[in-house]
């Protein structure tokens, strides 16, 4: 997974299938500037397959409140194919 470091109006995730799709993302981000100057850095993660959910917790400094975990379907195209929707 390529991220770009910066703040990408939600957009700055390319999820690679291959070495080489990765590699292209990285010229997209840092050398063509395809998110700008959030992409001035970028950042590799491993890629986890499964379901992905996010969960949301607020704390004032002492205690803390885990909200429900929510799904959010992001892509664009059936099957995860497309771009992330932000």
């Amino acid at each position: 997974v390529v991220k770009a470091d910066g703040l990408a109006a939600g957009k700055g995730v390319i999820v690679a299938d291959t070495v080489d799709e990765a590699e292209a993302a990285i010229r997209e981000i840092l050398v063509e500037g395809r998110f700008g100057a959030a992409g001035q850095a970028v950042v590799l993660e491993e890629r986890l397959r499964g379901p992905e959910v996010s969960v949301l917790a607020f704390c004032d400094g002492t205690d803390f409140r885990v909200m429900p975990p929510a799904q959010d379907h992001k892509r664009l195209l059936v099957g995860d194919r497309g771009p992330n929707t932000g």
